[in-house]
């Protein structure tokens, strides 16, 4: 890990604002063990890596919680480059390895990271398995730690590469929907929204990012 992307991380845990969304998914997971959130937007660009590094460092500093912000946005990945890790080479995820020999540890944190697979090597798994494979990682990671965030592709527009965040949704306890301040139409929201509840996602809420108070 460098130190630039060290200090970054850290910080993010100081913004109040990322203090209390994280208290408030903290509550609705209250007395909940293996918990697993899935942090998601409607389109590219609305931060919601940026918060799932907060939320995990977060997480990571409460005693005893063994945390893993994991990346399965394996089409555009970006939660490595937080952190200083590198991508992951499939064979090393396929030969059935313990999740905690592939994981990149942070420094002096109960924080672990799992980048995405190299998509170099993606269309060798496109034929359906990469979901598979993703699906066996995200049961090891809820069995070996106590809380795991998910960074999960954007919903929309869809590409046949990326492992479907609608998915992902529905195998996890939680879904948080993060949305740019006057950025995506209301009407896009409202379409993600729509989908997680067709197929009946634990939706947590939706993070407002870079809102402004016009009275402020």
């Amino acid at each position: 890990m460098n130190e630039g992307t060290t200090i970054n991380a850290s910080l993010l845990t100081e913004i109040v604002e990322m203090k209390r969304v994280y208290s408030a998914l903290e509550a609705a997971m209250q007395h909940r063990k293996n918990v697993c959130i899935a942090i998601t937007s409607a389109e590219q660009g609305e931060g919601k890596t940026t918060m799932l590094v907060g939320l995990a460092a977060l997480a990571a500093k409460e005693n005893g919680k063994h945390v893993l912000a994991m990346d399965l946005n394996w089409h555009a990945p970006s939660l490595h480059t937080y952190f200083g890790a590198e991508l992951l080479d499939p064979e090393k995820v396929q030969n059935g390895a313990s999740i905690h020999k592939i994981v990149h540890h942070v420094p002096e944190a109960n924080l672990d990271v799992l980048p995405a697979v190299k998509e170099a090597l993606m269309e060798e798994l496109h034929n359906g398995e990469e979901e598979t494979l993703a699906e066996k990682l995200l049961k090891k990671a809820r069995e070996e730690y106590d809380m795991v965030f998910i960074d999960t592709s954007k919903m929309f527009p869809t590409n046949r590469h990326m492992i479907d965040p609608l998915v992902i949704a529905q195998k996890v306890d939680g879904v948080a929907l993060v949305v740019a301040s006057g950025k995506t139409s209301r009407h896009v929201v409202k379409r993600a929204h729509f989908e997680l509840e067709t197929v009946k996602a634990p939706i947590m809420g939706v993070i407002i990012n870079d809102w402004q108070n016009p009275l402020s």
